[in-house]
């Protein structure tokens, strides 16, 4: 069996005004965008079986999204 894969990137960048973590004050809104927020994912399927590779331009995944994305991928 041959070895597939493929990769993509999607702008995650929000359009609206979002807190920004890790910078005081707390209340502190971002005002302009200087480089976009993405999300990179590479696939690959082999004879041994199939793989995903996915970053994340963010600090951190809560558990709500994660069991969301995997609820989608076991899905597909």
């Amino acid at each position: 069996m041959p070895l597939n894969a493929g990769a993509a990137k999607l702008d995650i960048t929000p359009r609206t005004p979002q807190h920004l973590a890790g910078y005081p004050p707390k209340d502190r809104f971002h005002e302009a965008v200087h480089h976009t927020l993405n999300v990179r994912a590479l696939y690959v399927r082999g004879r041994d079986g199939d793989a995903l590779l996915a970053t994340l331009d963010l600090i951190f995944v809560d558990e709500d999204l994660l069991r969301r994305a995997c609820a989608v991928l076991q899905s597909e």
